[in-house]
């Protein structure tokens, strides 16, 4: 159903986004609002067109029908401009920080999704370091919506320990992967199941003193490169390489999100949390190529 467009224009205080604001002051949903709430490339286009044309409320009105996404409309700008909530994102490795990073990019949301690296690798120690930074939060800027941990299984012995921890704090949560992040990013071309595990290392754990049976993360980083050539961890667009095939790892890795001790991930959870958060829309998973790097560019300019 169209939405009526007056419905959802409502009067923006002028500050930070005046730029956005037409000469009466009413917020028509230029393109850093689209950016925020949906990221897609239809959107950034009638955003830029809106803009180009400085157009009125009313001459927007009836341009709107001419476009095939009258969702756009669908979410109401408060009147009140509030300090935006935050979704934290520590992670156990530069991979998954530069993965989480360039999600962050592509849906324009830098500013409502942070991503840092952990000061330590282990998992209990970036639980511990997540409670550091909610409790400072709490006592500061009441931002943080939400703290996600990511790491991997791998042969960490504070693994068990980390999920322990965390279930004292609701708003801390866990992106785990058993046994590595590559396990997630496989996902992404072919199902997987426990059969593909077919070879395991034994070590002793000497925080329980018990053996302990992991599986071994090479043969997914072996697998992974079948698929992905030229694949390298720290890859700062990851995630922009892989966008179109996201949906179907989402559906892949639905056969185990709930048990970290055996083969699976939740890190779907995370980027299915981060979709509702930023109000994705279904669009913002076509195809989109990663900007070149400068000094590759500059290098096929010269050829």
């Amino acid at each position: 159903m169209t939405q009526d467009f007056k419905t959802y224009s409502v009067r923006i205080p002028k500050g930070p986004i005046s730029d956005f604001v037409d000469e009466s002051g009413n917020g028509v949903y230029l393109r850093r609002l689209f950016y925020q709430n949906l990221g897609t490339l239809e959107a950034l286009r009638f955003g830029d067109y809106l803009t180009s044309k400085e157009l009125s409320i009313d001459v927007c009105k009836d341009e709107l029908p001419r476009y095939a996404f009258s969702e756009v409309w669908a979410k109401q700008i408060p009147k009140v401009i509030k300090k935006s909530k935050i979704i934290f994102i520590l992670c156990e490795g530069e991979t998954e920080v530069c993965y989480f990073k360039d999600f962050a990019t592509c849906a324009h949301a830098t500013h409502k999704v942070k991503v840092k690296k952990g000061i330590d690798t282990a998992p209990l120690r970036l639980v511990e370091e997540a409670e550091k930074i909610l409790l400072f939060d709490q006592s500061h800027d009441r931002k943080l919506l939400e703290i996600w941990v990511v790491f991997d299984r791998d042969r960490h012995i504070s693994y068990k320990a980390a999920f322990e921890e965390a279930s004292k704090f609701p708003q801390i949560k866990i992106a785990w992967t058993n046994p590595c992040f590559e396990f997630w990013l496989l996902l992404h071309f072919r199902s997987l199941k426990q059969e593909d595990c077919n070879k395991t290392i034994r070590f002793t754990n000497p925080l329980t003193g018990k053996r302990e049976e992991v599986i071994d993360y090479t043969v997914f980083t072996d697998k992974l490169a079948e698929f992905l050539p030229g694949y390298r961890k720290a890859d700062k667009y990851l995630f922009s390489n892989l966008r179109s095939k996201t949906p179907k790892a989402l559906g892949r890795a639905s056969f185990n999100q709930i048990s970290p001790t055996v083969l699976g991930s939740s890190v779907g959870l995370l980027i299915q949390r981060l979709c509702q958060f930023l109000v994705i829309h279904k669009n913002f998973w076509d195809k989109c190529e990663p900007p070149v790097p400068k000094d590759k560019k500059e290098r096929n300019d010269d050829t």
